[in-house]
């Protein structure tokens, strides 16, 4: 493997390569950052001055394989209406229901959908969603859930 690193004042850069069978160098991975903040603030407490020594006393050891354990994910998504297509001047009268979803790390589905028993506006039945998703996980012990949707009230 073959790392090429280049830092400037307010960014970074790393490529990662190695050589194919045909001793052609293929790269793997790019990384190109522009630091902010507390980064920032890192590089000018910590500069590296031009001319200082390149550290080369690294572990030598060959890495043969690296897996990435994939956790679950878990989609949500509410929705309220009005029972006739009205606006209706109380939530209340909407009918609600929230849908979720669970993909396992080995691709299973497991789909979920429950009517809310009083109506509510479409913030609120997001909320309900993602509440009751997380108490799902909980329930059968997911510790690794990456969590999606569409509200971005809720996401951010």
């Amino acid at each position: 493997m073959i790392l090429y690193t280049k830092v400037m004042d307010t960014s970074l850069g790393a490529l990662l390569a190695q050589h194919n069978d045909q001793g052609k160098e293929n790269s793997l991975y790019y990384l190109s950052r522009t630091l902010v903040g507390a980064e920032l603030r890192f590089l000018a407490a910590h500069p590296i001055l031009d001319g200082s020594p390149l550290v080369l006393d690294l572990p030598d050891e060959e890495v043969m394989q690296t897996e990435i354990k994939k956790g679950w994910e878990m989609y949500f998504d509410g929705s309220s209406r009005s029972p006739d297509g009205e606006k209706q001047n109380d939530p209340k009268n909407n009918q609600s229901g929230i849908g979720i979803v669970f993909v396992t790390p080995e691709e299973g589905i497991i789909l979920h959908s429950f009517p809310l028993k009083e109506g509510c506006p479409n913030n609120e039945v997001e909320y309900e969603a993602i509440i009751a998703g997380l108490e799902l996980s909980l329930e059968v012990s997911i510790d690794d859930l990456t969590i999606y949707g569409d509200s971005e009230l809720i996401i951010k």
